[in-house]
Parts: C-alpha cells; structure tokens; sequence
C-alpha cells in the first residue's frame, strides 16, 4: 500500500523571494468622492454653447445626451445616426462589453440633436454614419478627440471636465430626481448597483447641511 503523497516542503528562502503581493493580502482602500456637475453647473455649461454655428449646435447635442443618458465618451463616438431616434426618444448603442444597449432622453435632447442634424447636413465634407463627427472631415470623433472637446468646455466655465464626470452626473442627477435605483441601473445600463452607490455616496452628506448645528444656533 502506497503511503500517502506529501507535498513538499518551501523552503523559507523561497518564501521571501516570493512578490509581496503574492505574501500578503492588502485590504483596498476606497477612492476618494469622484468630480460631478450641480445642476446648476449644468444648466451653465449648456448656455455656453452657441447653437447658431455647427460646433456650438453639436457640442450641446452630446452634452445634453450624455447628461441624459449616461454614454460613456466611447459610446458617445460609435453612435449612429440611424441607431438614433428623436421621434420615440430613444437609443441603441454598443456599449462596454461589446453588447447592444438602449437608453432613453428627454425630447428636450431630442431638440438639441436634431437642431445638430440640421447643421450635420451642411457640412463641407459629407459625414460618415456616426451621429458625432468632426466639424472639419466629417468623420467620426475619437474617445481623445471628445476628452479634449470635453475639458475645453470646462475650462470656459471655469471646471476641470472630463467626459466621464457626465455619467456620473447622470447618476446623481436622476438620484436626486428621485429616480429608483433598480430604474437607475436600467438607465445607465450598470449590471449591479456599485457603481451608482459610489458615484451618489456624497448625496446623503450633502444632504445634512441642512441640520448643521452652527448654523442652527439661535
């Protein structure tokens, strides 16, 4: 009968050797609240566009749908024209993970996109079938091309602006609302609620501004 295999023994040396990530389990610390837009902030940044020229009218156009919809920048390039629909206001787009997903606005956005439309039409190089493109070639715009659209807006109202501060205002913004988080994770297409609960966390906080006992002193 065959005794029973043991493993060998590792030698302490090894064991130092090993990288310390593999020694030790590190307990991760969460990051600090992540930038969004107030409503006001938002209501700002949209009165900075000119809709009278075709990159103010298109500039509003991807602000306004990415604040309703919550499109990551990636999202917002690879939107097609035709996957677009202002009458229902609704959308398909191919979002993170290589799925389909749909997304709803406002006919407040539905304006604003076909108002882009319009100018879209008159460019001097035909557009391809992004919905975005390139005021000059007419091709569609690239995830850096729309982060430093994004930041330019940001720096004329005096913001550091990325992109993805859109999403999360999305989040917060619908939060406020009162929007329920199982139609909150529809909205922005989350598979679980984390990620809203990490962009939302300083809602509570703000909200006890109002209780501050300083400020309540009589």
């Amino acid at each position: 009968m065959r005794s029973p295999r043991r493993h060998p023994k590792i030698p302490a040396l090894e064991i130092w050797r090993r990288p310390p990530r593999l020694a030790a389990r590190i307990k991760r610390i969460p990051g600090k609240p992540q930038r969004t837009l107030t409503q006001q902030q938002v209501i700002q940044l949209l009165a900075s566009f000119d809709p009278h020229t075709p990159k103010g009218a298109r500039d509003l156009a991807i602000c306004a749908t990415a604040v309703d919809t919550g499109l990551r920048s990636s999202e917002l390039c690879r939107l097609l024209q035709a996957d677009t629909d202002t009458e229902h206001c609704n959308l398909q787009s191919l979002v993170k993970g290589g799925q389909w997903k749909a997304a709803v606005f406002s006919p407040q956005t539905a304006a604003h996109i076909e108002h882009w439309k319009r100018h879209r039409e008159n460019l001097a190089h035909p557009p391809d079938g992004c919905l975005f493109v390139n005021i000059d070639t007419g091709h569609g715009l690239k995830a850096s091309g729309l982060r430093s659209i994004v930041e330019d807006w940001g720096q004329r109202i005096g913001l550091k602006l990325t992109p993805h501060d859109l999403r999360r205002t999305f989040a917060v913004l619908a939060t406020e609302a009162g929007a329920p988080e199982r139609v909150l994770m529809e909205g922005g297409r989350w598979a679980s609620s984390q990620m809203i609960h990490r962009y939302t966390r300083t809602l509570q906080l703000n909200a006890m501004r109002q209780y501050l006992p300083m400020q309540n002193l009589k």
